[in-house]
């Protein structure tokens, strides 16, 4: 049986200007709206009354939430609470998980008197590609997957296409690294048709630029770009070779296999290598991650 619904309704003492304490007649459609202090004990009593056949709750999305939350990226951005006439909690269960994972309190509003799912959650999710585009960035769809791509890399798993940034994380990091994310982009681009994947070449561009300096990487981009050989022993030119015959097969080598040629045959382009075959590009994806001389890993989530 569920709880009342005066024992559901927990007023913050401090309601905002824009809503009435009594809302609720007939002119709002039966709808209360207020503002409120959510803690985590809060967040568990109402978790309390999740409506029976609510959607699953993602751990992933939780944990995302929950870091802004830590973090104090949480803004309080209109989105509401909405439980059903009976009390039942029909939306807003990831973000109570999220307070009670992040242990913080947030401030939301909170709609009661909901009385279906039928048209909530039917807006565009808004993407990181359009909060870039917001801000005036160019080519937002591109650099909105070298973003992710890149801060998997230095924050979490980065195989996990999954895994991504909260759109405040990913501004901060644009904000951080604008101009080696702009750079790491055109790189990707330069080696997409070849290489087969801008998320891909972006990202090796990105580790090369961290470990010698962005100027560096966008010399060896450009020349394998220009087909830019010093001879047929040129670890480029066996790189370039075995990308485009591979791009020609019908049966694609893995993108992490293709990822270690990359680093491979630029690592040894920097060595100053000389190479008769292609056989020093070979790898086993039982190995371990290739990595350029000098680069280091900030703990095994990058394997």
């Amino acid at each position: 049986m569920h709880k009342s619904i005066d024992r559901l309704i927990h007023k913050n003492t401090t309601v905002s200007p824009f809503v009435a304490p009594d809302s609720g007649d007939d002119e709002n459609g039966g709808l209360k709206l207020t503002v409120e202090t959510i803690t985590p004990a809060k967040a568990m009593d109402y978790l309390d009354d999740n409506i029976s056949n609510n959607r699953p709750v993602s751990e992933q999305h939780v944990a995302a939430l929950a870091r802004d939350m830590v973090n104090g990226r949480w803004s309080q951005n209109g989105e509401t609470l909405k439980f059903s006439p009976t009390g039942e909690l029909l939306d807003g269960q990831q973000r109570l998980w999220a307070c009670i994972t992040a242990n913080k309190a947030f401030t939301t509003a909170v709609v009661r008197g909901v009385e279906s799912l039928d048209d909530v959650d039917r807006a565009r999710p808004r993407t990181l590609a359009h909060a870039l585009g917001m801000y005036g960035v160019k080519r937002s769809s591109k650099l909105g997957v070298v973003l992710n791509t890149t801060w998997r890399w230095e924050n979490s798993n980065w195989r996990m296409q999954q895994l991504r940034p909260t759109i405040q994380e990913a501004m901060i990091f644009h904000r951080q690294h604008e101009a080696l994310l702009g750079a790491a982009m055109r790189g990707g681009l330069q080696l997409r048709e070849m290489e087969g994947s801008l998320e891909n070449a972006s990202l090796v561009f990105w580790r090369l630029a961290r470990t010698c300096g962005q100027e560096i990487a966008e010399q060896l981009f450009t020349r394998l770009s220009k087909n830019d050989w010093q001879s047929l022993k040129d670890p480029l030119f066996h790189y370039h070779s075995v990308a485009i015959r591979a791009k020609a097969q019908s049966r694609k080598p893995h993108k992490l296999v293709k990822l270690n040629w990359l680093v491979r045959g630029l690592d040894a382009a920097l060595n100053r290598e000389d190479h008769d075959t292609y056989h020093f590009l070979r790898w086993n994806p039982a190995n371990e991650l290739r990595l350029f001389t000098g680069e280091e890993l900030n703990g095994s989530a990058r394997a």
